[in-house]
């Protein structure tokens, strides 16, 4: 049997995104990533 871990990459920026329109990308100056280290560590433990 396979896993497939499904998550929602948004969940890793400093804040959530509540309403987006269209196609434009968000504000990198305003939604900043976590560092890589807690990232890894998240998909290692879970």
């Amino acid at each position: 049997m396979s896993r497939i871990l499904d998550i929602d990459m948004d969940f890793f920026l400093n804040i959530i995104a509540i309403e987006k329109t269209g196609d434009v990308r968000l504000d990198e100056s305003n939604y900043v990533p976590r560092e890589e280290k807690d990232f890894r560590l998240f998909l290692e433990e879970k």
